[in-house]
């Protein structure tokens, strides 16, 4: 069953792209397979018995909240909503639609969710606050260190041998014009980074080797882009490197961190507060669920 639907899951993604799209088609009818016409009421009925009761339960959500901005004269205008699509555009760029995806929505939805959020914003938001010295104490707090303090960083490609003989072969080699990768593969001895073509797989920060790695480092560090070293010895092996890229030391100062840090805060505070708001909302009202749809 399940190698099955995997099957039809793939060619639903395929096939729209190459079938004919027909918008003269009226709305009772969701397609027509040779002639033979799919309602749209069986996709309605599989869709509500698929996701029916998650969806039904934001719907309910929605108008919740839509009735007690009602009640308070909390008006959020189609321009607000224009204006946080485009804010998302811009932070996202390309990859706004596999953002809007990645939040199980369309674009289509979006405006609606995005106006029950704003809704809430203004209704809940109101009263929030965020001090000062919770912004100090994110900014300082250790599991944050990395996002405001990255150390200089190095990426590089190495052969690995076990004796200078082989490494200056090596090197003589790649002198002669010879293709790094192609050098790695015939000479190098470390197996992980052989698979890479001598890439070492991340990017190196400065001080975290151990002491009898130190000359590698220093020399990862001291050689310019692109250059290639002479043999380094590393223990009882010997090592060749070639920088492919290097990272400047970030600091993030706090007063450029502030703004970002109290909406961060914020949006915390207001998702926790949120949550209680709206289930106070639905235990002090009256909601009907006619769960005969789905069963």
């Amino acid at each position: 069953m399940k190698a099955f639907r995997a099957v039809m899951v793939a060619l639903v993604m395929v096939v729209p792209a190459l079938a004919a799209t027909q918008d003269k088609l009226p709305p009772e009818v969701a397609a027509k397979v040779n002639g033979e016409a799919i309602p749209t009421q069986a996709v309605a009925d599989r869709v509500l018995q698929l996701h029916g009761q998650q969806e039904l339960w934001v719907l309910v959500y929605y108008k919740l909240v839509e009735q007690e901005a009602n009640r308070q004269g909390v008006v959020v205008t189609d321009q607000q909503v224009k204006d946080e699509i485009e804010k998302i555009r811009k932070r996202t760029g390309d990859r706004f639609s596999e953002y809007v995806a990645a939040l199980g929505l369309t674009e289509k939805l979006l405006p609606d969710q995005l106006r029950h959020e704003l809704h809430i914003r203004e209704l809940v938001g109101k009263n929030i606050t965020v001090t000062e010295e919770e912004i100090e104490q994110f900014y300082n707090a250790e599991e944050n260190q990395p996002r405001f303090h990255q150390p200089e960083k190095v990426r590089f490609r190495q052969i690995v041998t076990e004796s200078k003989e082989r490494a200056d072969e090596a090197l003589k080699e790649l002198k002669a014009g010879a293709d790094f990768a192609q050098v790695v593969q015939q000479y190098s001895v470390d197996e992980v980074s052989r698979r890479l073509g001598g890439d070492i797989g991340l990017d190196m920060p400065k001080g975290v080797l151990k002491a009898e790695w130190k000359p590698l480092e220093d020399a990862a560090f001291a050689l310019p882009l692109s250059e290639v070293s002479d043999p380094i010895q590393v223990g009882d092996k010997w090592v060749i490197i070639e920088v492919l890229a290097k990272y400047a030391a970030k600091n993030i100062l706090l007063a450029q961190a502030h703004d970002m840090i109290r909406d961060e805060i914020f949006k915390t505070k207001l998702d926790e507060k949120a949550r209680d708001w709206m289930r106070e909302l639905y235990e002090k009202g009256s909601t009907e669920i006619n769960r005969s749809l789905w069963e």
